[in-house]
């Protein structure tokens, strides 16, 4: 089984594309997600926040979820499966109020936040491959995942997925190597 672990903010839409009925999903970010689908055969694990709209135990869904799943259904996708939540909790007290600079000194715990549940999903399924769509960086590296993470961008006009995300996430899927030497600013953020 492969699998692509999403991020919905920052993957499926940005802060230029706006449009409210959609709760912004764009869909060509959507047409991206499937091509990856289509060359790699690959399920969809929801780790983005947007995972609190569904409550698994009721099966409720909030409204966002549901468009997020429509938008999904609309290009033949689906949510295969959604990671345990596993709140975010910090070594210390947050102040507060901080800044924005300020969050990227914030030391997480180890075992929780998104990284974490990525993690427990993997140990309890073993996936033959995986891919992480995320704009963030939830601490992917203590973890062992920095490899499969592909970070993406919620802003500017080169915000979302892109197609040179596409090409990286297919080779990840499918076990072929991959170099760009490209150059990334790893952030340490909140998930």
């Amino acid at each position: 089984m492969k699998i692509i672990f999403l991020d919905v903010d920052g993957v499926l839409n940005s802060s230029t594309y706006i449009n409210k009925e959609s709760y912004h999903i764009n869909p060509e970010k959507v047409r991206f997600l499937r091509n990856i689908v289509d060359h790699s055969g690959a399920n969809i694990v929801l780790t983005s926040t947007w995972k609190a709209g569904f409550d698994k135990k009721t099966g409720k869904k909030a409204e966002y979820y549901m468009i997020l799943e429509r938008s999904l259904e609309e290009y033949g996708l689906k949510i295969f499966d959604i990671t345990e939540e596993i709140p975010v909790k910090n070594h210390k007290n947050l102040p507060v109020a901080f800044s924005l600079e300020e969050i990227a000194n914030f030391e997480l715990l180890y075992g929780i936040g998104r990284a974490a549940e990525a993690e427990n999903w993997i140990k309890k399924y073993q996936p033959e491959s995986f891919v992480i769509l995320d704009d963030e960086n939830c601490n992917w590296k203590n973890y062992g995942l920095e490899k499969s993470w592909i970070q993406t961008s919620y802003y500017g006009p080169h915000g979302g997925i892109l197609p040179e995300h596409i090409k990286r996430a297919i080779q990840i899927l499918n076990g072929k190597e991959y170099r760009n030497g490209e150059q990334r600013t790893e952030r340490n953020t909140m998930c």
